[in-house]
């Protein structure tokens, strides 16, 4: 995404987890990806701060899982941190434009969206987001559809339309939200 955004860009990096945020903060000096703001929050979660683990599966530590914790008694956790809490538009309130948001979190995908409408109202960014869960992706893109967006997923480097509704699962979990007024732009990627 550094690259991406080159010199002129910015990006804005959100690890809420210490250890992981560490690590992402010794590569982007290592990669001297100074167009990059990394934080140590979280977001959408209730409250000032929230509970996060990394679960134990088998007995193995599973990062890729690092998840808020909640009550459901899923997973033991190895390890747990509490983490400062934000909303994303307390967070991303000042900033002047905003083109793209790529957001996995597990499952919170709608809380952590939720915590941010008027961002999406005011800047319109492409999202993609894994949504895994198929009510989690019909709840999502009812939240975001009124603001104008379309649900899309990618297959050999083309953008496609996703039935969010239908039965047809794409193998990538990963789902395009694009508004309207961003579908001109990427015509070039779409079937």
């Amino acid at each position: 995404m550094s690259k991406l955004a080159g010199p002129a860009g910015k990006v804005i990096a959100i690890e809420p987890i210490p250890k992981f945020n560490e690590v992402l903060g010794n590569l982007l000096l290592r990669k001297k990806a100074d167009n990059v703001n990394l934080l140590q929050v979280a977001l959408g979660g209730e409250g000032e701060y929230v509970e996060m683990g990394i679960p134990k599966v088998g007995n193995n530590k599973q990062f890729a899982y690092a998840r808020v914790i909640k009550s459901d008694g899923r997973y033991e956790y190895f390890e747990t941190v509490k983490v400062k809490n934000e909303s994303g538009d307390g967070l991303f309130r000042d900033l002047p434009r905003l083109d793209f948001i790529k957001c996995d979190v597990e499952g919170l995908e709608v809380q952590v969206f939720s915590s941010m409408m008027e961002t999406l109202k005011k800047h319109r960014p492409v999202l993609l987001t894994e949504l895994v869960d198929k009510n989690e992706r019909i709840k999502f893109f009812e939240m975001i559809r009124p603001l104008g967006y379309g649900a899309f997923y990618l297959e050999n480097g083309q953008l496609r339309p996703l039935d969010i509704y239908g039965e047809v699962i794409p193998v990538s979990h990963n789902h395009y939200f694009i508004p309207g007024e961003r579908m001109e732009r990427l015509k070039g990627l779409m079937t």
